[in-house]
């Protein structure tokens, strides 16, 4: 793309840094395999599976 992610988590990190906030969490469908490595190439590493379940 035109680095426009990019250009928004570095935002998002420098905006934490000067916050004291010590962590960034994103939440992606880990099957969306574009996704995993896309937020891998931006420094995150995956961390932990959360689980749900929809109540029709």
């Amino acid at each position: 793309g035109k680095g426009v992610g990019r250009k928004l988590i570095d935002e998002i990190i420098k905006y934490s840094e000067q916050n004291n906030l010590k962590s960034i969490e994103v939440t992606t469908n880990k099957k969306r395999v574009e996704n995993v490595l896309i937020y891998e190439n931006l420094g995150f590493t995956l961390s932990h599976n959360k689980f749900t379940i929809s109540i029709s």
